[in-house]
């Protein structure tokens, strides 16, 4: 979970924050069942997924503004 958490925050690719961000997930849920709140683990194991997604549709249209507004500040240098 440490590894997880550093890495999203020293990693400057959004992709390898995804992974990292995976990384982390997968610590949270090995210590909430090490800590045997399993009805917690299993609701964020189903949760875990759907918050990767949005990240990456997060990173994605990040991603799309950044181009566009490259674009808009080349077309006002010309």
């Amino acid at each position: 979970m440490l590894i997880g958490s550093i890495g999203v925050i020293v990693l400057p690719k959004p992709l390898d924050k995804v992974i990292m961000f995976a990384l982390l997930q997968a610590g949270f849920i090995g210590t909430v069942v090490a800590a045997k709140y399993l009805d917690v683990a299993m609701a964020a194991a189903i949760f875990d997924p759907i918050a990767t997604v949005i990240f990456l549709m997060a990173i994605i249209k990040l991603n799309e503004i950044r181009v566009k507004k490259r674009d808009l500040e080349g077309e006002h240098l010309d």
